[in-house]
């Protein structure tokens, strides 16, 4: 994933999301800041939520129009340190929100590597076929079911990660789901598990197993399964309609065995009295020029530093103080419940 090529050890991961280039000057809104090295996959989505699906997904594209454009700073009464604080969409290809969602499971499925001893990436394979892709997806969870039920499994895996990703056939016209797992345990003979993941479809022999030498570089290959199920820049509307449909409401990844302890998306622990708001982004970004505390507001959360005591832009933050704006300002309203999430 551009802007996020890990290297070192686990406690490299961060979960801040700021890109690792170097800062650009403040953009008007935290949404343009963090989508300047994700044009193509934003308009891939912009067109699918805003275009293809005009007329049908309103809430959605509410949703989509508003994900990350209102954001304020918020600095941590003990450490000093400032984060951003802004709502989400949730949608499935939203690219903010994915990789926000990336770099979250990313950090998890690393720590959880860190504490095993020969993990291994293990990989299940459906034939190509020129069928509907919801049957092809309910039947690779159904073998899966199957393939994690059998006797060489259950005794030598004790835990598992497992990621659902899908690919287009060389012809551009049949889809290829498969699996990713990551797991624990001892010796897997990969002829036996090709002989049985055969036994279990009925067509595909195609099982790969290889052991994982760099926990880090794995947990980032796959969380980014988990989140980019498919390379929507390759797809057109209608194929992301196509795979948003067979996908919804259910799970592209999970956990089994001892493995179930592990949240794969949960966030660090935060308590919202241990947070002061010091400015919205709009004022903040606004003032930064002519502003001392602003541009410090700004510079602190940049560069990771500590923000001194006292140092705020809420006296004259209209947003922050619940001001409305002015009538003749036209702004887009939104009826979903906000979503707050520490950034």
């Amino acid at each position: 994933m551009k802007g996020f090529r890990l290297q070192g050890t686990l406690s490299s991961i961060s979960l801040d999301n700021k890109s690792i280039y170097v800062h650009r000057p403040p953009s008007p809104t935290y949404r343009e800041y963090l989508l300047h090295d994700l044009k193509a996959e934003y308009s891939k989505a912009y067109d699918y939520y805003i275009g293809f699906a005009s007329g049908n997904f309103s809430f959605e594209q509410k949703r989509f129009m508003s994900c990350h454009n209102q954001a304020v700073f918020s600095r941590n009464l003990t450490t000093g340190q400032v984060r951003v604080l802004a709502r989400s969409c949730h949608l499935r290809f939203c690219p903010i929100c994915n990789r926000f969602r990336q770099k979250l499971i990313r950090h998890n499925v690393a720590t959880w590597l860190g504490t095993k001893k020969y993990p291994k990436l293990l990989t299940l394979t459906l034939k190509h076929k020129n069928i509907d892709l919801r049957e092809q997806i309910d039947k690779l969870y159904r073998c899966f079911r199957a393939f994690r039920r059998l006797k060489l499994i259950k005794k030598r895996v004790p835990a598992g990660i497992w990621f659902f990703q899908i690919t287009r056939g060389q012809n551009g016209k049949e889809w290829h789901p498969h699996l990713h797992c990551v797991i624990t345990g001892g010796y897997l003979p990969k002829r036996e598990l090709q002989r049985d993941w055969q036994r279990i479809t009925g067509e595909s022999f195609m099982v790969d197993i290889r052991l994982i030498h760099d926990p880090v570089s794995a947990a980032c290959e796959v969380a980014r399964y988990a989140t980019q199920t498919c390379n929507v820049k390759t797809l057109n509307c209608e194929e992301m309609s196509d795979l948003d449909i067979a996908l919804s409401h259910r799970r592209i990844c999970g956990t089994w065995g001892s493995a179930r302890t592990h949240r794969l998306t949960s966030s660090p622990q935060f308590v919202a009295s241990d947070w002061q708001t010091v400015g919205s982004w709009s004022a903040v970004v606004g003032c930064y020029s002519s502003v001392p505390a602003a541009k410090a507001i700004y510079d602190s959360w940049s560069k990771g530093v500590p923000l001194s005591v006292g140092v705020s832009v809420v006296e004259f933050d209209d947003f922050v103080r619940g001001i409305p704006p002015p009538v003749e300002t036209e702004i887009e309203t939104v009826s979903c419940q906000p979503y707050w999430f520490e950034k």
